[in-house]
């Protein structure tokens, strides 16, 4: 079962969803917009491996807002702390910008993180390269229902409306690539959002004091970098996949074809075959399975 518990992390009060089940901790840190129980079609799984610390990342779900400060490097600073904080070494599964948090906490912290999981990650592709993707469309639909006091499924429906695409591409209502439960989800997640969130990813100094191949260069721990296609809505073009995945010592890297950029809520099994395989690998190696 899951328990919400409120923790001072440094300075940051954050909301953490936990499980007490025996083997390691497995740190869940969700992509921007989102919250920790967005990973619960994952969880079932992953709490028979050990137990479960899905963060609330700062300005996020019910954690702290108005800190003013949502560069990823702070989101890193506060999950590094937490790691740190951890009784035994953790395994780290990230999605987009939870991906590049957990990266810079597995680059951080080396002898506290046995295995990391980057699911999708945006690198590149949500800081120089922004221009290139969808995601300031995006992320521009949102901004409106940020904070709402509206009905959850009057917001949901709005959102199902607005017009999303990559530059030069068509323009599609969200509604084309999400039900109308995932949007009922979305809406809730950003009623809950600091609008501040949004807006440092959209004012060009998100990925500020965060060097992407000194990071991946410093990871020592065996690493799964899981993508969707980019053609689908993913968030990596093929050639930067790879090039990412050339700067980890200890790298598996999993493409996964016509599967979009949300990866373990939209096509949960696809990913669960490739994670459960190498989680499984991982913890027959350390003798940890419970």
């Amino acid at each position: 079962m899951l328990q919400a518990r409120d923790l001072t992390v440094g300075s940051v009060r954050l909301r953490v969803h936990r499980t007490t089940s025996d083997g390691p901790p497995l740190v869940l840190l969700h992509g921007v917009s989102r919250c920790g129980l967005d990973w619960l079609p994952l969880i079932p799984h992953l709490s028979l491996l050990g137990s479960i610390h899905a963060l609330d990342q700062r300005g996020h779900g019910h954690s702290q807002k108005g800190l003013g400060a949502y560069r990823v490097r702070d989101y890193v600073e506060d999950a590094t702390a937490y790691v740190a904080a951890l009784d035994a070494p953790a395994i780290l599964i990230g999605h987009s910008l939870g991906a590049m948090v957990a990266a810079g906490v597995a680059a951080a912290l080396p002898a506290r993180v046995q295995a990391l999981v980057l699911e999708d990650p945006t690198f590149e592709m949500t800081g120089a390269r922004l221009h290139e993707t969808s995601f300031p469309d995006l992320f521009h639909a949102y901004l409106p229902h940020v904070g709402s006091h509206r009905p959850t499924d009057e917001v949901a429906r709005a959102l199902g409306r607005a017009l999303v695409g990559a530059p030069g591409g068509p323009k599609l209502p969200l509604s084309a690539t999400r039900d109308a439960a995932s949007l009922r989800f979305l809406a809730e997640c950003l009623k809950q959002l600091d609008p501040n969130v949004l807006t440092s990813v959209l004012d060009g100094h998100w990925m500020d004091d965060y060097d992407i191949d000194a990071t991946l260069g410093l990871i020592a721990c065996p690493t799964l970098l899981l993508h969707g296609e980019y053609a689908a809505g993913g968030a990596l073009p093929e050639d930067y996949a790879e090039r990412l995945a050339s700067l980890i010592l200890d790298v598996t890297r999993v493409r996964l074809p016509r599967i979009g950029h949300n990866i373990h809520s939209s096509a949960t099994e696809a990913m669960l075959r490739p994670l459960l395989a190498f989680l499984a690998a991982i913890l027959t190696a350390n003798h940890t399975h419970p």
